[in-house]
C-alpha cells in the first residue's frame, strides 16, 4: 500500500510540474513581449532630454534635436501610431521634448512628417513600464498651394490642478485674391484635460491673459516667417500688405512698434 502511495504522490508531483511547465509555456510569449516592451521603452525614452515642465507654445517648426529615433527606440513608436491616432503619415521620427506628467506618467513631444512634406507635432502619454496611454495632435500643418490648415498648441496647467492641460487653435491660411499674400482665418480654440487616462474636452475658461498670451505667441510667429523673406525687394508689396493685416490681428502685439517701424521703412524705402 505504501508503494501505491508513493507511485500516485510521484505522479500527482509529475502532473504538477507538467502543468507548470504548460503555464509556462503559455506564459513565455507574452513575458517576451513586455521584456521587448520595456527594451524598446528604455531605448525611446533615453532619446530624449527630460527636463522639469514648463509652460509650452508649439508649432510644426519648433526646434528639435539634431536626432532621430532609430532601432528600438524607432520600433516603439511605430508599433503603437498606427492603432493610436492622430498618426503621423511617415517618418523620420525626431525627439523634442520630454517632461513627467503625473506620478507613474510621462510626456513626449515627437515630430514626424504630415501630408505633402510638413510636419505634425504630438504629445504622447506613456506609463512607466511602457504602455502608451494617449498620444494628441499638438500642432501642425497641411494643405497644398497656397491652402493650409495650421494648428498650434500650448501646453499648461490652465485649470489648477497641477497636471498640464493642452489648448490647441488653429488658422486656415490662404492667397490673397491676387495671391501675392497670406491672409488667415481663426477657428474655435479646443480645450483638454487629463483625465488621468487620457485628455478629455474640457471648458475651462479663456482668461483675457490667456487671450492676451495667445496673440502674443502666434504674433510673434507670424512675424518669424515673415522676417525669412521681407527683405527681399521683390517681395516688398506683399511684405507691406502682410505688415498691415498683421497689426489689424495683432492689436496691442508688444512688438507692434517694431512692425509699424517696419512697415514705414517699407513705404518709403529711400528714407
Amino acid at each position: 500500500m505504501g508503494r501505491n502511495v508513493l507511485c500516485s504522490s510521484r505522479r500527482i508531483g509529475c502532473g504538477f510540474a507538467m502543468l507548470a511547465i504548460l503555464v509556462w509555456i503559455a506564459n513565455a510569449p507574452e513575458v517576451t513581449a513586455q521584456a521587448r516592451t520595456l527594451q524598446q521603452y528604455e531605448s525611446f525614452r533615453a532619446a530624449f532630454k527630460s527636463t522639469p515642465f514648463k509652460p509650452m507654445f508649439v508649432t510644426w517648426e519648433t526646434a528639435t534635436s539634431d536626432t532621430v529615433l532609430e532601432g528600438p527606440a524607432l520600433q516603439f513608436v511605430t508599433s503603437r501610431l498606427p492603432n493610436s491616432p492622430p498618426a503621423f503619415l511617415n517618418g523620420p521620427f525626431e525627439p523634442m521634448a520630454a517632461f513627467p506628467l503625473q506620478d507613474k506618467l510621462d510626456a513626449y513631444l515627437i515630430r514626424g512628417r504630415s501630408e505633402l512634406n510638413d510636419f505634425n507635432v504630438s504629445l504622447a502619454i506613456v506609463r512607466n513600464d511602457g504602455q502608451l496611454m494617449n498620444i494628441e495632435l499638438v500642432a501642425g500643418r497641411k494643405g497644398d498651394e497656397g491652402f493650409y490648415e495650421e494648428q498650434f498648441g500650448w501646453i499648461q496647467d490652465l485649470n489648477g490642478d497641477g497636471v498640464p492641460d493642452l489648448l490647441t487653435g488653429k488658422q486656415f491660411a490662404k492667397p490673397s485674391k491676387d495671391y501675392s499674400y497670406a491672409e488667415y482665418d481663426d477657428r474655435p480654440l479646443q480645450q483638454k484635460a487629463w483625465d488621468g487616462n487620457r485628455f478629455v474636452t474640457s471648458n475651462f475658461p479663456i482668461t483675457a491673459q490667456l487671450k492676451t498670451l495667445i496673440k502674443e505667441d502666434v504674433g510673434s510667429f507670424r512675424l518669424e516667417q515673415f522676417h525669412r523673406w521681407d527683405s527681399d525687394p521683390r517681395s516688398r508689396d506683399a511684405a507691406i500688405q502682410s505688415y498691415e493685416l498683421w497689426i489689424k490681428m495683432y492689436p496691442g502685439h508688444s512688438q507692434m512698434a517694431t512692425v509699424k517701424y517696419k512697415l514705414q521703412q517699407l513705404r518709403n524705402p529711400s528714407r
